[in-house]
């Protein structure tokens, strides 16, 4: 009984209940094979595929965030077909989207060309190409949103045309902390939310028909392609595939945990997984810290056999972007009481009625944790010994927020809260997307339908995309119109939802309108101290400071009352009132309000988390104001290495940083400059576009070249942000006017 440790040959196969059980050196192990396969190639082809517009930047970015670099952009049909013959030459697969002018003309060449067997219309108007649909059998999809581009890409992926593995960047393991204090923990916390999720969310009769729960282990050991996507999904985090995958992942997590209980393995264990290619900067965070905590992403395959896990890394080596790795991991089976584990070779014997060899494979669940032991070099194998121990170290407080967040599952619509788990994760267009999903699914008298309409609204504006916020706010206003009375809580939402647009665009008087009458309707109290949180903000935009301090110090006593206290909240007042001090010159107070703010913010936030950066950059404009420039300098600096070592290089919140310094550097036109085109790069790279910061980014570099005499450079930047600001903002609004005055204004100087 235990873990055996026979060995199987490798190429044997063992058949039980009419599934074939993998070998298990395919799941033990992440090999060049699995991270490397035959490449393909995504193709964008439209009459304005490069010009600068954020449309096109957005749909680049999209583009690559599914492939990578291995995406090419054209304009011209004859630059196209020659690049389209070099690869065929080289025998790659690919993907083409395609404008629905330009299909027209095309298709009938495309059509003969066997390396091209997906093409995808991307156009504005759905029903003036649908009959290319009956006509082009490899026009797979006729798209006009970017979320409907993304997903349908994503799905053909999924076919056995193409590699779905292919340039996806992979996270094997989640840091939770590390040695200077960089918490994950919320993250964490969210990512194991979604199963707890997945668990509530009732299955389909069609499902339960055809799927049986207890044989979810045999499914994962038994079939390569299950484990393999799976596991992708996790390891990627695409949530449209954890969302299609609920009904198994849920079956394989209980089924799991009821397996772990009957074996009660009760020994010393240490097990093995190879790692061909772990990204570098995984690499060093787990070199960096030992003694720290990491969780898996996914279920987390290991064997007894060292040999197994050790072929898969054999002739490996170290790369400048990646390093080859040995994972030895032991578990103490004596003591540890919420690591869920399954002997793989316990489990098939016993449904084989025999002992029979085995592979050693011990199978963790999603979110285990471990302790990095040492990172060491191994002198007899030539890899990365990464050794760690399986704990249970951190279980209380995460079962103290599942608590929580179950609570909450309790008290709001399952599928809106897993939309809204990914707005926690700041996994923006993963959560729109989402809530379309959901309008398309939902029939139209759907009770959740005006509500998906209110958080993609919300996400506008995250966005500040105020005229698309505005427009959905409005939708859901009305469909919550004709079912509830106009003091019911859900009114208050969309009421407090269409004041938020008319504060962001300036009108506070109908702003204040819109609030007061939020106010009155039947809130909770944490609805109402956020309303009059909204208000406070009101009265500080109109100089009006002491009501604005009132109203949040009221709000702050109503929100410390709530249990989990609500720190996104408290932290904001404490930015407010940080604020409105430093408005009436009490510098001194104002500091101990942004210093409290922004060590709350380290604590309770993950880094890179908007409110997080806020805090920096409220800190940073005190001490500029203060004559200390030199400080905000600093204090910018230091995060900036900070979020660029933990977080990817075109993160957002570097964007951020780097504006904050292009305007710190106002004696230094080099450093300032530089600052902000950096900053632009990661604007236009991100696929949730951030329209307002893009803009006034746009701004900055418009009003440096126009101080350095170069006005038709400065008009370039110009009109770009003017294009942004006449999408966003009603006709005529006066940022809109006072940046074509800019614009003229230097025009006349040429």
């Amino acid at each position: 009984m235990g873990i055996s440790n026979t060995k199987k040959k490798p190429c044997e196969e063992k058949q039980t209940d009419q599934l074939i059980i993998s070998n298990v050196a395919s799941r033990c192990s992440s090999s060049v094979n699995e991270e490397r396969r035959e490449s393909f190639y995504l193709i964008w082809l439209d009459e304005c595929a490069k010009n600068e517009s954020l449309e096109s930047l957005r749909t680049q970015a999209l583009l690559r965030e599914i492939n990578h670099d291995n995406c090419l952009f054209f304009n011209q049909p004859d630059q196209f077909f020659v690049q389209i013959r070099e690869l065929e030459e080289r025998q790659q697969q690919l993907l083409v989207v395609i404008s629905g002018s330009l299909a027209e003309e095309l298709l009938p060449k495309l059509r003969s060309i066997d390396s091209i067997p997906i093409i995808i219309i991307f156009c504005a108007n759905y029903n003036q190409y649908v009959y290319l649909l009956n006509k082009y059998p490899k026009v797979v999809r006729i798209c006009t949103t970017y979320e409907k581009l993304q997903s349908s890409i994503r799905n053909e992926l999924l076919s056995s045309k193409f590699n779905l593995f292919e340039n996806q960047f992979i996270k094997y393991i989640r840091p939770l902390n590390s040695k200077n204090g960089i918490e994950n923990h919320s993250a964490y916390y969210s990512y194991i939310s979604f199963i707890q999720l997945l668990k509530q969310m009732p299955q389909t009769e069609q499902a339960k028909e055809n799927y049986k729960a207890d044989k979810a282990i045999d499914w994962y050991v038994a079939e390569c392609f299950v484990y393999r996507l799976v596991n992708h999904a996790f390891r990627t985090e695409d949530i449209t595939l954890w969302y299609a995958f609920r009904y198994y992942v849920v079956d394989l997590c209980q089924q799991m945990e009821k397996i772990h209980q009957e074996q009660a393995i009760r020994s010393l264990l240490t097990v093995y997984r190879g790692q061909a290619r772990m990204p570098i900067s995984q690499f060093e965070h787990l070199k960096c810290n030992i003694d720290c905590l990491v969780s898996t992403n996914g279920f987390f395959s290991t064997s007894t056999h060292l040999d197994i896990a050790r072929s898969f890394v054999e002739g490996d080596t170290d790369t400048n972007n990646s390093k080859a790795v040995l994972f030895e991991i032991t578990v103490d089976g004596f003591n540890l009481q919420n690591t869920i584990f399954v002997d793989i070779d316990r489990y098939i014997n016993s449904s084989d009625e025999g002992e029979g060899e085995g592979e050693g494979e011990v199978l963790f669940n999603i979110g285990s944790v471990f302790c990095i032991q040492d990172v060491i070099r191994h002198s007899s194998f030539d890899v990365w010994m990464i050794k760690m121990k399986a704990t249970d170290e951190g279980t209380d407080e995460i079962k103290k927020n599942l608590y929580e967040k179950k609570k909450e599952f309790r008290q709001e619509n399952i599928n809106l809260l897993f939309g809204r788990l990914l707005i926690e994760m700041n996994e923006y267009c993963k959560a729109e997307l989402y809530f379309r999903m959901l309008l398309q699914e939902l029939p139209r008298s759907h009770q959740d339908i005006p509500l998906a309409y209110d958080y993609i609204g919300d996400l506008n504006m995250r966005s500040s995309n105020w005229n698309e916020a505005f427009h959905n706010f409005n939708l859901g206003y009305e469909i919550k119109k004709k079912f509830f009375s106009s003091n019911h809580s859900l009114i208050a939402v969309s009421l407090n939802n269409i004041a938020n647009y008319y504060k962001a665009i300036g009108d506070y008087s109908q702003a204040l309108q819109y609030y007061t009458k939020a106010l009155h309707c039947n809130n909770d109290q944490p609805t109402m101290a956020r309303i009059q949180v909204n208000i406070a903000v009101i009265h500080a935009n109109n100089k009006k400071y002491g009501e604005a301090i009132d109203l949040c110090i009221k709000a702050r006593e109503i929100l410390q009352q709530i249990y989990p206290q609500p720190y996104e909240n408290t932290i904001y007042i404490q930015g407010i009132l940080g604020h409105c001090h430093a408005q009436n010159k009490e510098y001194s107070i104002a500091e101990d309000y942004y210093v409290a703010a922004f060590k709350m913010s380290e604590k309770v936030l993950s880094i890179g988390h908007r409110l997080r950066v806020n805090c920096i950059k409220a800190l940073a404009d005190l001490y500029k104001e203060r004559g200390m420039k030199q400080i905000a300098i600093d204090l910018c600096q230091d995060n900036l290495f900070l979020y660029k070592k933990y977080l990817p290089a075109h993160h957002i919140s570097i964007a951020y940083l780097f504006v904050k310094l292009g305007e710190l550097y106002e004696d230094d036109d080099i450093r300032k400059i530089a600052s902000l085109r950096r900053a632009l790069r990661i604007f236009e790279r991100s696929l949730f576009i951030e329209y307002v910061p893009t803009a006034n980014c746009l701004l900055m570099i418009a009003e440096y070249y126009k101080n350095q005499n170069g006005y038709d450079s400065a008009s370039k930047y110009y009109n770009r942000a003017l294009k942004i600001q006449e999408k966003i903002y009603p006709n005529n609004h006066s940022i809109i006017l006072q940046t074509q005055s800019l614009n003229a204004t230097g025009q006349n100087q040429t």
